[in-house]
């Protein structure tokens, strides 16, 4: 079977790889011996090859995955019609008189090629909902077996009472036609007397049939139905025991396992965003971060050891302020993947978001201030999450930095966490300036 999702991934490998290559830059003059030396012709035409072949490649990629898209959608197709055409039970072709050919026969409901057909989709929760569908067969199964001889116990059951009837009713005809011999009874009323028995059996027989009928149809094997289970899970069952439960369909019950996912992985990325709120909490209670709330010696020795040689030297040493950094940084992949799995976004549209890249580097950055991290973590948990972290509230930046002790909103106030800790950036005067701080 082919697994279309890696087949996607490779094809988008290669297709940036390509994009990549056809952004070659033209080659650049080099200083010889203090002399500039131009490129030479031969350069400039290597650097074309690369580019035209990278714009080529490009091409082909992308023409591969939109054929990748169509045979996924045609086998996506395939197996629901599959499962929907074993799911029901067909009636017998009947042919019009002037078209020849044998007919085709009725062909009864077939759970197991039904589940085995959508086994083989190219969606993964649908191939799930197949695999589970087949370890119920073996259930099914043993179901219709167990009502199968429960039917042909009844059965024998009546046909031996029918039996004992029979029996008693020629026993209490056998006596009668004794008594009428010793009473020397005349021919015609022995007659009339082996009439009324024949007439007994008739309707004895006739009541054996009309239990035999009924007794048919209530043990007749119920038709199986496959139900939308409370998990979104295909649920197969005797027809009377789904009533009121909504018919499986693969298409909405592949929705429903992803919006399952997508609150688990929410409910995940908002436990996780907690965790690093409490690793910064700790990493502010030892001062190992910087802070608005801060003396500048303060954040100029936090500043310091989260610096590249101070957490080398920190991680060297064994510092509880080096072990917080480490488990905030070992945490982006994890979050990451979360956020993937909340939003069903694909790599390459997370690496085109650039205000969840932007939100993901500054919750994962203890190089920043505090004050950006959790907001950063705010806005994640906002977004991608459940929504229950707070918010960091507008602070009250000191007199002498605004000149007015006016509050600012927290985009201001980010915009402002962020000049702080890039003060060499050119972007953090004009913030400041903006923000009349300077």
């Amino acid at each position: 079977m082919r697994d279309f999702d890696l087949e996607q991934q490779l094809i988008d490998a290669r297709r940036r790889r390509y994009g990549e290559q056809a952004q070659t830059q033209a080659p650049q003059g080099r200083m010889v011996g203090g002399r500039f030396v131009a490129p030479h012709a031969l350069e400039y035409l290597a650097a074309g090859l690369r580019g035209f072949g990278g714009i080529r490649g490009e091409q082909m990629a992308e023409d591969e995955l939109r054929q990748l898209q169509t045979t996924r959608q045609q086998a996506l197709a395939d197996a629901l019609h599959g499962f929907n055409e074993n799911m029901q039970d067909r009636p017998a072709e009947v042919l019009p008189p002037d078209v020849a050919g044998p007919p085709q026969p009725a062909r009864p409901q077939n759970i197991p090629a039904a589940f085995r057909a959508l086994s083989t989709s190219p969606d993964a929760a649908m191939r799930q909902f197949g695999m589970q569908g087949m370890a119920q067969i073996p259930q099914i199964e043993a179901q219709k077996a167990e009502r199968e001889a429960q039917r042909e116990f009844q059965r024998q059951q009546a046909e031996l009472q029918r039996q004992q009837r029979i029996q008693e009713l020629q026993m209490q005809q056998q006596a009668r036609l004794d008594s009428m011999r010793e009473q020397n009874a005349t021919r015609e009323q022995m007659a009339q007397a082996q009439r009324e028995f024949q007439s007994q059996l008739a309707a004895e027989n006739r009541a054996h049939q009309a239990s035999m009928a009924n007794l048919q149809a209530v043990l007749r094997p119920e038709k199986n139905v496959t139900v939308l289970g409370a998990k979104g899970e295909a649920v197969t069952l005797p027809q009377s025991q789904a009533q009121g439960m909504p018919l499986y369909n693969p298409q909405a019950a592949a929705s429903l396992q992803k919006e399952k996912t997508k609150t688990q992985a929410k409910e995940q990325l908002s436990t996780v965003i907690n965790q690093l709120s409490n690793s910064y909490d700790a990493l502010e209670k030892g001062g190992g971060i910087t802070s608005t709330q801060q003396g500048a010696l303060s954040n100029i020795a936090a500043r310091l050891s989260s610096s590249g040689v101070g957490q080398a030297v920190g991680g060297a040493v064994g510092t509880e302020n080096q072990r917080q950094r480490q488990e905030i940084a070992q945490t982006r992949p994890l979050l990451m993947n979360l956020i993937k799995e909340a939003t069903g976004m694909s790599a390459q549209q997370m690496n085109s978001n650039a205000e969840m890249m932007l939100y993901l580097q500054a919750a994962t950055d203890p190089t920043l201030s505090i004050e950006a991290n959790r907001s950063a973590l705010a806005n994640l948990d906002r977004l991608f999450g459940l929504g229950l972290a707070k918010p960091p509230k507008d602070r009250m930046p000191t007199p002498d930095a605004t000149g007015g002790g006016r509050a600012l909103s927290a985009q201001d106030q980010q915009a402002l966490d962020w000049a702080n800790a890039n003060p060499n950036d050119p972007r953090s005067a004009k913030i400041k300036t903006r923000l009349g701080m300077q």
